[in-house]
């Protein structure tokens, strides 16, 4: 839904890269939602995807590199250089090493990696006449050049390595994640080394990154992710110790097998856990969450039975599964040295938690826990406990006695419980660290005594008294008082304030001295009149300042001493929230955010007057609901981005200040000034246009304004609350933009009817008209010749899809390919284009026929109908090669069958049933038993039969809600196959 909604209609290049897959159909379900134009290149290992799945398209064998440019890769990642000239007498050993490379980079780059750890001629010469070189592929199943490199790791990094094996191909995994896992095993460990446990954890894998074992994420830059083929190593080297279970296979599990992992499925029965009976010394039960819908659910039986027996356990993870109850059998597992139950709906941890004294790692981060245990502090070996987004009430006593805690996401102070803030002093904490509850510290001499100005590990702080309410009680002076004494080392890089009651801030927080600050976030601090003076903060990147309603001027001390330089470094700036904001001081002739990238001011009604100009690095400029502000765009050469949604006026002085914008969102824009009406109309480079309730600017007649016709790069255009928007739109001069492919008219109330020829428009895939009362049909000729998706909301009159004195059937020329229709009363029938894959109809009261045809489109595959309250039937029959695969029914009171040849579908996944009063039998229908997997029928009072069920050997989801007490289940029973009943 997220690709759809994003890129659908969009002309682009797209690279699938590494494809395993050989399902055609997944790959024709992504490419859906692109437009005609998108070219794809896909890259596999296997020759059966090239089979399978791109048959009809030309394939590449993709060639080794050339000699020279192997020898290129391989250099600079071994001499940081592009020859040898700086290393000569290496030359000859790195000639050969990549003559043995035969062509591939990513051995090129690995053992250039390797060398450039050691850039020796014994070490060069070694590598270069290994006899692991002879070695052919296909007997060690990896390239000769990968296993080399592992061979010349340090044996502590070897372990490190072979373990990552339990990680899935294409898993995006965080350092930390990694590093507390070899912690829980004991690998970080080094005589002769005095790093801390972490630190050295943090240099072990930054080896294994240098060395190109593992690899940045090129969708997260905080994330990495191991090559294919380096997993494929880590798999060689680790054996049997390690087990990785993959596609619901039971492989035979060797004795030696020590730690293992899983991917999560939505549901996780006995049988795939079948093979871990006889895994009696096992250390590691590891799953891991790919990127999937839904919660995944686990068989008790594995927390009840299999669990206990596993008495060797170090690391036991079940993140991510919906439990909601753990039971008591901890005291089994005293070997255990992490937990992870992340993201589940526990809401207590079971006392024997408190028996395990090995326990270094506790994660509960986003799970619905409401306290920790009570005897926690018994955990004395604990180093990280995390709880960030837990909605606890308090913390439990003796979390100061845990002398070995290193990182501890949050500590929550209970009412009452404020003077336990002293628990923190004697805690060496790192890392992050939310402080919330501060309203019920009530002795500033308590807060002093948390010592965070002598904590330099801690990384971020998060500072959060409770949300300020007009009928809660604070004392503003404690509350400045205890912020004072909260002082941080100078060490901070985050620091956040939420919901502070005082009416000033101490004068550390504007200490230039905090070198390292680079992200500062004031939030809610309604008392506080003045802002702190931040703009000599050296580092400065992120400022964001919330819900100070107190606050009316932004005077001269908000920039700091050095007001004529000040916010050297910010690139981020957010004001939000302010409702009582009304000045801003501004010295033109003084630089200000010299580096500032982005500027957002939103909600502050009362703001006047102007924001700061000549700001010459802004690319994004966003201003919202702030009805009293002139915005300038002048002086801005490289703003790309502007989004105004309510301001005063929109000033641009002079032709020769166009910015280069890309992207324009206008709306609700009271006034603009001469030259800004030519604002849209001059930006030859505008790709994304949105112009919405600007009431000057729809005064406008069409000739004065012709708003779009110069626009040579537009892609998407929106108009929105046009009333003067008549008869068509021709008015708009589209002809003129044949590059648009998405198109949206909005609240344009007098408009009657689209253009009578849109075959200028090629590249137009997806239209959407919302909320225009006055159209009553669409001729043939008002589908663009390559559209694809097209969403009708809100217009009451529309009767009809092609106009009434037409042949009414749309032909194969047509593309459409997704059509939804919402909120459209007075629509009677619908035309359906032979090529619709998706079909939803939902709140059309007088819709009484789904296809004027009588007939469903062939290749329809989603089929969803709700609220139609006079639809009697879908179509009475189903042609048996639909290609229909989930059918969706909500709130249709009169349909008393599904359509005939139902049963005979080969390719339904799903049926979902609601309120159907009306509904009868299944019988006659039936229910297509090759492909279904989940069947859900609710609140259908009148059904009176069920279908045999042991036909659907596909089901795993079965449904049953609200329906007569007096629904017989089938005489044949269910299928035991069956993951999930309700």
């Amino acid at each position: 839904a997220l690709l759809k909604d994003k890129l659908f209609g969009r002309r682009i290049l797209l690279v699938l890269d590494n494809v395993r897959h050989e399902n055609y159909n997944d790959l024709a379900l992504l490419l859906k939602p692109f437009s005609v134009g998108t070219k794809v290149i896909l890259t596999t290992r296997s020759c059966s995807v090239v089979s399978s799945v791109v048959s009809s398209a030309k394939a590449f064998l993709l060639q080794k590199l050339s000699h020279k440019d192997c020898l290129s890769v391989f250099t600079h990642h071994a001499l940081k250089a592009s020859d040898f000239s700086e290393h000569q007498e290496l030359e000859t050993f790195g000639e050969n090493i990549v003559k043995k490379c035969n062509g591939l980079p990513l051995a090129a780059e690995v053992i250039g990696c390797l060398l450039g750890t050691h850039v020796e001629y014994g070490v060069w010469k070694y590598v270069s006449e290994s006899e692991i070189w002879d070695l052919q592929q296909e007997q060690c199943g990896v390239i000769p050049a990968l296993l080399l490199s592992y061979h010349h790791l340090p044996p502590y990094l070897k372990r490190c390595f072979a373990y990552c094996s339990l990680l899935p191909k294409g898993y995006e995994f965080e350092k930390e994640e990694i590093i507390l896992l070899w912690k829980a095993e004991g690998f970080l460990q080094q005589a002769d080394s005095k790093a801390h446990i972490e630190d050295l954890g943090s240099r072990y894998f930054q080896d294994l990154v240098s060395r190109s074992f593992f690899q940045t994420s090129v969708r997260d830059k905080y994330r990495y992710v191991m090559h294919d083929l380096i997993n494929d190593l880590a798999q060689l080297v680790s054996g049997e110790i390690c087990l990785k279970l993959e596609d619901d296979k039971q492989p035979k599990i060797p004795k030696g097998t020590r730690h293992s992992s899983y991917v999560c499925g939505s549901y996780d029965g006995v049988e795939k856990f079948a093979v871990f009976d006889h895994m009696k010394r096992l250390r590691t039960f590891l799953p891991f969450m790919m990127p999937r819908d839904g919660t995944c659910y686990i068989t008790n039986t594995v927390l009840i039975d299999l669990l206990p027996k596993l008495r060797c356990l170090r690391v036991l993870s079940l993140k991510g599964y919906g439990i909601t109850v753990l039971p008591d059998i901890f005291e089994n597992l005293v070997q255990l040295r992490y937990l992870n139950f992340s993201h589940t709906l526990i809401q207590s941890l079971p006392a024997s938690i408190c028996t395990l004294y090995n326990l270094k790692t506790l994660i509960l981060k986003e799970s619905l826990l409401e306290w920790l245990p009570s005897g926690v502090e018994r955990l004395v070996n604990l180093n990280l406990i995390d709880i960030s987004g837990v909605k606890m009430k308090a913390m439990p006593y003796g979390i100061g006695k845990l002398a070995d805690l290193r990182r501890l996401s949050d500590f929550i102070l209970g009412a009452g419980d404020g003077y336990r803030i002293r628990e923190l002093k004697n805690l060496h904490l790192k890392g992050d660290l939310s402080l919330s509850g501060l309203e019920n510290v009530v002795k500033a001499q308590d807060a002093l005594e948390a010592k965070l100005i002598y904590k330099p590990g801690l990384d971020a702080l998060r500072l959060m008294w409770s949300s300020i309410s007009g009928s809660s009680i604070r004392d503003k002076v404690v509350e400045e008082e205890v912020l004072n004494m909260l002082e941080p080392h100078r060490d901070l890089k985050v620091l956040v304030i939420e919901s502070y009651g005082g009416t000033k801030f101490p004068n550390w927080i504007a200490d230039s001295s905090f070198k390292n600050l680079w992200s500062l976030d004031l939030n809610n601090c309604r008392n506080c009149k003045f802002l702190p003076t931040i703009g000599n903060l050296p580092l400065l990147k992120d400022l964001c300042i919330r819900g100070m309603h107190t606050v009316t001027k932004l005077g001269i001390e908000f920039y700091g001493e050095n007001h004529l330089n000040s916010f050297p470094s910010l690139e981020t700036l957010c004001f939000k929230d302010m409702s009582n904001w009304k000045e801003w001081d501004i010295d033109e002739h003084a630089v200000k955010f010299p580096c500032l990238r982005e500027f957002c001011i939103v909600n502050c009604p009362q703001l006047s007057g102007r924001f700061p100009s000549s700001l010459h690095s802004l690319e994004t400029l966003v201003i919202r609901q702030c009805t009293q502000l002139v915005v300038s765009v002048s002086n801005l050469p490289q703003l790309h981005d502007l989004e105004i949604d309510g301001c005063a006026e929109l000033v641009l002085r002079d032709d020769a200040d166009m910015p280069p914008l890309r992207k324009v969102s206008l709306s609700n824009v009271s006034k603009f000034s001469p030259l800004t009406e030519r604002l849209v109309s001059g930006l030859t480079n505008l790709d994304h246009l949105r112009i919405s309730n600007c009431n000057e600017l729809a005064s406008l007649s069409w000739k004065q304004f012709n708003l779009v016709r110069h626009l040579w790069s537009l892609r998407s255009l929106e108009i929105s609350s046009f009333p003067l928007l008549e008869v068509e739109v021709q008015q708009l001069q589209l002809e003129k933009v044949c590059t648009i492919e998405t198109l949206t008219i909005g609240n344009c109330e007098k408009l009657q009817r689209l253009p009578q020829d849109w075959h200028f428009l090629t590249f137009l895939t997806e239209m959407q008209i919302k909320g225009c009362p006055c159209i009553v049909s669409f001729s043939k000729n008002n589908f663009p010749p390559a559209l694809k998706r097209l969403v009708i909301q809100s217009c009451a009159n529309l009767r009809c899809l092609v106009d009434q004195g037409e042949n009414t059937s749309i032909d194969n020329t047509f593309l459409l390919e997704h059509l939804e229709i919402m909120d459209c009363p007075s629509l009677v029938s619908l035309s359906l284009p032979n090529r619709l894959q998706v079909l939803i109809v939902s709140y059309c009261s007088k819709l009484a026929s789904l296809s004027s045809s009588g007939e469903l489109p062939v290749g329809l595959k989603q089929l969803v109908i709700k609220d139609c309250l006079v639809l009697e039937s879908i179509v009475h029959t189903i042609h048996e090669t639909s290609s229909l695969e989930l059918l969706e029914i909500w709130l249709c009171r009169n349909i008393k069958a599904l359509p005939q040849g139902l049963k005979k579908l080969d390719h339904v996944e799903k049926i979902n049933i609601l309120q159907c009063q009306s509904l009868v039998s299944l019988t006659a229908s039936g229910l297509p038993a090759r492909k279904l997997k989940s069947l859900c029928i609710m609140d259908c009072q009148s059904l009176g039969d069920l279908p045999n069920m042991q036909n659907l050997t596909a089901l795993k989801e079965l449904s049953l809600s609200y329906c007569s007490p007096d629904l017989p289940f089938p005489k044949e029973g269910l299928r035991t196959t069956l993951t999930s009943l309700s």
